[in-house]
């Protein structure tokens, strides 16, 4: 099993055996709640059982919402992983198919014009260097106008080729 599986798997245990505890806690220190009749004298109990367990279901409630949210973006990491690891293009693959001639900033311009969008992880693997000289390269293609850096959120920043009219 490779390590992006393995990490994505623990993750998910991890969070899984969390939202476990967290509902086995919940419903064993709140017993009144499992328990409640709908007698005459229970509904009498149920203003006071709302007003001290008010606190305790709105913990519950945002540590199963944490739980979830660390889950689907374990996912979502996972999924983008994959999809970097799609893409397999090696160094010598560029210099074979753009020339041998061309400078790697030129091979940089033909892939991107090729593939259309990358991130920097993706271009430093490629041609082995480190994600700042790649961001560094990208950027002289932007003040140049062939590609946009996109910088999104959650993610390592993404270069986007711009078709020239």
């Amino acid at each position: 099993m490779d390590e992006k599986k393995r990490d994505f798997l623990f993750t998910i245990m991890f969070a899984l055996l969390i939202l476990a505890a967290n509902i086995y806690l919940f419903y064993e220190t709140e017993p009144e709640i499992t328990k409640l009749s709908v007698s005459g004298a229970a509904t009498s109990e149920i203003p006071r059982l709302f007003t001290q367990s008010f606190f305790l279901k709105i913990v519950f409630i945002v540590l199963t919402f944490l739980i979830l949210l660390i889950a689907i973006l374990a996912y979502v990491k996972f999924v983008r992983a994959k999809k970097e690891d799609s893409i397999k293009i090696s160094y010598s693959m560029l210099k074979e198919k753009f020339g041998k001639t061309n400078t790697d900033l030129d091979l940089l311009y033909f892939l991107l014009r090729e593939k259309k969008k990358l991130k920097i992880p993706t271009i430093s693997k490629i041609f082995k260097i480190d994600k700042e000289k790649a961001l560094e390269w990208c950027r002289i293609l932007e003040s140049h106008d062939y590609v946009i850096i996109n910088y999104p959120s959650l993610s390592e920043p993404e270069v986007e080729f711009v078709a020239k009219a």
